[in-house]
Parts: structure tokens; sequence; C-alpha cells
């Protein structure tokens, strides 16, 4: 029976300098029969890539073919695409599984340190770099550099007109310092202006005082504080050639108007020509031809053809 035990001898051989290149890793273990004596070979070796220390399926498999053992030592060149690189690290955890194909055997997965994850930081001398001590350093921004040197106290990282990054005064800090230079043309807005800005009508293109105000709404207000009003429209009177004919309806007449009444057309002549009030007679009376009460009986009516009813006539017609 074999056993073996496996150790990452080395893991990051070089920086990758494109990302179409593939990532080489070095990985090694040692192999060894039951009684600890080393495995000879050559052997046939699968290596595959796990997500979790147990179970799945391979993210990745590579196999190394009649590879040599050193004292039961072998060492083997990993060469992953960047698909499958990501694939394998962009998992929580990434293990490898050693599967000795010369004799069926398959060894408990290991899981990698975190040295490969070091391949994933895209070195590309344009975003990051080595600097002269060999450290990684941000070299640039959106594919331009950053400026040389040590900012001043209180600079900032600024990208003016479309030059590049250069250092700067950080113009927020400072009251009034913010000019049209740092405003960027047509981003103000209404919610930007205060509601109290009391903006000059000078200022405002075309400017109020010389030009005219076209509006589809309404303008409101007791008008106190409008000057230099025309006489005509929108002026200091509203006059009958700004009402359209026949527009007034009675709603728009104020119950207290007390319009004279000279000012309806024959209101008078026909209020001339109305009989006045009349004082009250009695039920025994009638209203005579030149309007006046009278006395209601057989004098004041005639009996003409029709004859008053008495008794003389009564028996007078029947004698």
């Amino acid at each position: 029976m074999k056993t073996v035990s496996l150790v990452l001898l080395a893991s990051l051989l070089f920086a990758q300098i494109s990302e179409a290149s593939p990532y080489r890793l070095q990985y090694g273990g040692r192999v060894t029969q039951g009684n600890g004596q080393a495995l000879k070979g050559p052997i046939d070796i699968v290596a595959n890539f796990y997500a979790a220390a147990s179970g799945g399926v391979p993210l990745a498999s590579q196999n190394f073919l009649a590879v040599l053992l050193t004292d039961g030592v072998f060492n083997l060149n990993v060469s992953l695409t960047p698909a499958e690189f990501n694939t394998v690290f962009s998992a929580a955890e990434a293990w490898i599984e050693i599967v000795d194909a010369t004799s069926g055997k398959t060894y408990p997965r290991q899981r990698f340190s975190a040295v490969p994850y070091a391949f994933k930081v895209p070195v590309d001398t344009q975003t990051i770099g080595y600097n002269v001590s060999g450290q990684l350093s941000l070299k640039g921004i959106a594919g331009s550099p950053l400026p040389v040197g040590t900012p001043a106290d209180g600079q900032i990282l600024k990208w003016r007109n479309g030059s590049g990054w250069e250092w700067g005064s950080d113009d927020t800090t400072a009251a009034g310092a913010v000019d049209s230079t740092a405003i960027l043309d047509g981003s103000i807005a209404n919610a930007d202006i205060s509601a109290s800005a009391a903006i000059s009508g000078t200022k405002i293109s075309p400017n109020f005082g010389a030009q005219n105000i076209t509006t589809t709404g309404m303008i409101s207000g007791n008008g106190s504080g409008l000057t230099n009003l025309p006489a005509g429209a929108l002026g200091t009177s509203i006059d009958s050639s700004e009402i359209v004919d026949a527009t007034i309806v009675d709603a728009d007449v104020s119950a207290t108007a007390a319009i004279a009444q000279s000012k309806i057309s024959g209101l008078t002549t026909d209020l001339a020509g109305k009989e006045p009030s009349l004082t009250a007679g009695s039920s025994a009376q009638f209203y005579r031809g030149d309007k006046s009460w009278q006395t209601l009986d057989t004098a004041a009516v005639p009996e003409n053809t029709n004859l008053y009813y008495t008794d003389a006539r009564s028996r007078a017609a029947v004698s």
C-alpha cells in the first residue's frame, strides 16, 4: 500500500503580463509505500482541481505522463489557461487532488494556500506594476498614468481637461473657491439654486428689463413689485379690448357690484314704463280704470241686457 505527503513547493513563478498568457504553478509532493519506503517511478499523474475538500466535479484537470520520482518526490509544472484559472480560484476555496493513474490510487485533496491568488492581481504595468523596490504599486487609473511626485498637504488627485491626472487643490474645501471652471457645463439644475437666491433679472438671458416674457402659465401675486407696466395688456388696468366678447357670465359679476341702471341698455326706459306700486284697497272695492279704488255696487256696474234680481221683478214676472 502507498501513501502520499503532498507539499506546495512553489506557487508564484512570475507575474502575468497579459491575461492571454497561461498561469503557471509548480506543485510537488512525495509518494511512499505503506512502510514509508519511497515509491519508484516513473508514474502517470492526474491533477484535479475542486472547490471543496470532498464531492463535486473537477473544475479543471491536467494529465502528466511518466513523471520521474526522486526518492518518491515529484514536481509538476501546472499550466492553467486564464479561463481555467478564473474558474478554479474564483471559488471560496481551491483544492487539488493527485491521482496516481499508474496504480489507480487517489490521494486526499489538499487546499491551496493564498499564494496562487496573487496571480489574480492585474499586473499590466499601466494600472499596477512593480516599483524599484520590487513592490506592487498603483501606476495609473483608466489607462492614464498617475502624476509623478508626492502631493502637497491638502492636494487631491484631479482629472484636468482631458489631459490626464494631476495633483491639485481641493476646490471644495474653501468658501467661495468654486468658480465656473470647476462646474460642469449644463450640470446646474433647479434643485441646485436656493429658493432665496434672488438672482437679478439682468443676469438672466434674455434680460428681463429689455425683453418680453411669453408664458403659457399664469403670473400671480398682488403686483406690488412690478414696475414700468405698459398701459395695454397686463398693464395697470384691463379694458374691453382685452376681454373676449360674450365671455362675461353671471358668475363673473360680484353680488355687491351695484352696477348703475344707466349702464344697462334700455333698463331706465323700461322701468319708467312700469306701473308704480299700488295702495291696497278693501275686499268691497275694485280698481277702476282711472287707477283708483271704488265701491263695488250696482251703481258702479250697469245692468245692460242682464238685469239684477229683485223681489219686485220676480213678482211681476209671475203675475
